[in-house]
């Protein structure tokens, strides 16, 4: 009975010292966009490389090639009026996050791209040729978690069967209703380019590409559901 009292005692004592320390909990990463000379201004119909850089305390840094390249998203969002910038990444940017990171995070990116075809069609195909059909969800659904082939040549589409299929439908709901959509683009990687637009007929000086990086962390120990997001915003004026 002495000893259980001691045992007590003794942990009571450690449970109040360390009681007024911080607990540890998982911090954001530090995301990053870089463009040429970090300029602001670019040309219409002109390539611009970018690249991007992040740094998390608990999963690494780009730097030292710890951070999953496909994980890291840019969003490329081409707004004609200027003053609408801010409202578009107060109401419509964040919304994609979570989709997106979800498709990097599943190698989606590794076989699709947004607007040209790699290894399999684009987003943009995808949607273009099933926006409209009735059973679009379901058969795309079924499609992803079963693999098969023949939809768009020999090659084959792998199965997915340990995506939850409720995630899936999601996410093709997402391209369905974003993939036509022409002034929207999006890559994973830590760089690339990307093509401005050709400038309208009618002269429009007010336009800009509105950038987007995030990426979404493992969070402690690599517990995911504890993951937080980074992201950072650059805005490209066109001239």
């Amino acid at each position: 009975m002495a000893n259980k009292a001691l045992t007590c005692l003794i942990l009571g004592s450690w449970l109040w010292l360390f009681s007024g320390l911080p607990i540890q909990e998982n911090t954001a990463p530090k995301v990053k966009i870089h463009v040429p000379n970090n300029n602001n201004s670019i040309s219409w119909n002109r390539v611009v490389p970018y690249r991007i850089t992040v740094s998390d305390l608990e999963d690494g840094s780009s730097a030292y090639d710890e951070i999953a390249m496909n994980e890291v998203i840019l969003t490329i969002k081409y707004v004609p009026d200027a003053t609408k910038a801010n409202d578009f990444l107060a109401t419509e940017a964040k919304k994609n996050w979570d989709t997106l990171s979800w498709m990097g995070r599943n190698a989606c990116f590794t076989c699709h791209r947004a607007k040209d075809k790699l290894i399999g069609p684009s987003f943009s195909e995808i949607a273009k040729r099933y926006s409209e059909r009735p059973d679009s969800v379901l058969f795309l659904v079924q499609k992803i978690m079963n693999g098969g082939k023949g939809n768009w040549g020999e090659q084959i589409m792998p199965a997915q069967p340990h995506l939850q299929p409720e995630q899936v439908e999601g996410v093709i709901k997402w391209i369905l209703r974003n993939g036509k959509a022409e002034d929207l683009n999006y890559f994973s990687g830590l760089e690339g380019a990307f093509r401005t637009r050709a400038k309208p007929a009618d002269g429009a000086k007010n336009g800009l590409y509105v950038l987007q990086a995030h990426y979404l962390d493992h969070g402690l120990k690599g517990n995911s559901p504890d993951g937080k997001l980074g992201s950072d915003s650059l805005f490209l004026r066109l001239d």
